[in-house]
């Protein structure tokens, strides 16, 4: 009987800290709050810290990341043993939890989360690297996405954007997108589908001034001058997106 109880009392205790991100007190309580929400993820563990004083020494840190009211979740570990990972649970309405990925590529992650304070912005602190260089990527929610938070961001007004996707080896959308400060144009040519409908053909629409009000806060956050030229990644099934982006003063 004794024992019965036991396995109860524990069972419940599990549960509880499973429930809500406000609730994770320990290591413990947020790797289980992670396998328990995304079963995915039952292979994840923490990977090994070498000892160390440091207060910024954590496995997980929790902070409202995107700023509506509710505590996020920052956690890193391995599935593999091989390769660290970190990911933020962003809690959600009717307990409801998204998870994302936020794990740098190409570089080995020393695992440690970090969440500071910025001015008025939450920032994730993630430490990497090769060799003996060791340095640190600053992100930032904004516009729904983490991003590289960016302390000086310069108010560039926006004339023109020109978006265009290429065919693949394999069923990639095919499109040009044309937008200005009061219209979106798309050029549909493949692979748009809409609904259940493949569009094909040119369509337009009003934009409203408060999307490309965001529009332009985002391409001014994530300071174009500071990016390089062209990215690629070793795939042949995936589009190429090529962005042209006009100012009105005349800079692109």
């Amino acid at each position: 009987m004794k024992f019965t109880c036991l396995t109860i009392l524990i069972s419940l205790t599990n549960i509880v800290f499973a429930q809500s991100i406000e609730q994770i007190k320990s290591d413990d309580d947020a790797i289980a709050f992670l396998r328990k929400r995304f079963p995915a993820l039952d292979s994840f563990r923490y990977a090994v810290i070498a000892s160390s004083d440091s207060s910024e020494n954590r496995k997980w840190d929790v902070s409202d990341l995107d700023k509506n009211g509710k505590p996020d979740l920052l956690i890193t570990g391995t599935v593999d043993r091989l390769r660290n990972m970190a990911y933020v649970i962003l809690a959600e309405a009717d307990n409801n939890h998204k998870l994302i990925d936020v794990t740098p590529g190409g570089y080995f992650l020393i695992p440690v989360s970090v969440i500071k304070e910025i001015g008025d912005e939450q920032v994730i602190i993630l430490k990497q690297s090769v060799g003996t260089k060791v340095w640190s990527d600053t992100l930032t929610h904004m516009f729904g996405v983490f991003l590289k938070y960016n302390s000086s961001v310069q108010a560039r007004k926006i004339s023109l954007l020109h978006y265009r996707s290429t065919s693949c080896f394999g069923a990639c959308p095919v499109y040009k997108l044309i937008i200005d400060s009061s219209n979106a144009t798309l050029e549909a040519e493949a692979y748009i589908v809409n609904s259940d409908d493949t569009l094909r053909g040119t369509y337009y629409s009003k934009l409203a001034p408060e999307k490309f009000n965001e529009l332009t806060e985002l391409v001014n956050y994530i300071d174009l001058s500071s990016l390089k030229n062209f990215y690629s990644v070793s795939m042949t099934d995936q589009p190429s997106g090529i962005i042209e982006i006009v100012f009105t003063d005349g800079s692109f």
